[in-house]
C-alpha cells in the first residue's frame, strides 16, 4: 500500500510540473499577443531609503533584520519644537 501511494505521489508531483510549464508558456504566448503591460511599485523606493536596517538575533527566529525609522536631525527636530511653542 505504501508503495502505490509513493507511485501515485511522484505521479502526480510530474503532473504538477507539467501544468506549471505549461502555465508558463501559455503566460508567454499571451504576453506576445496583447504585450506586457508593466506594473508600477505601490511604494516608493524612499519608503525604504529612510529606515535604518539593523541586525537582531533571536531564539526562535534565528538572525534576522529589524527596520527602523532613522532620527531626524536635531535641527529638524528643534524647528518642529519651536513651531509648536510658539
Amino acid at each position: 500500500m505504501e508503495e502505490d501511494l509513493k507511485i501515485f505521489l511522484e505521479d502526480f508531483v510530474d503532473f504538477l510540473d507539467g501544468l506549471e510549464a505549461s502555465i508558463v508558456k501559455l503566460k508567454k504566448q499571451i504576453h506576445k499577443l496583447v504585450g506586457v503591460i508593466e506594473v508600477k511599485p505601490k511604494l516608493s523606493e524612499e519608503t525604504f531609503n529612510i529606515l535604518k536596517w539593523e541586525n537582531e538575533k533571536g531564539s526562535r527566529l534565528g538572525e534576522y533584520e529589524v527596520a527602523y525609522k532613522k532620527p531626524e536631525s536635531s535641527g529638524k527636530l528643534e524647528s518642529r519644537l519651536q513651531y509648536f511653542e510658539g
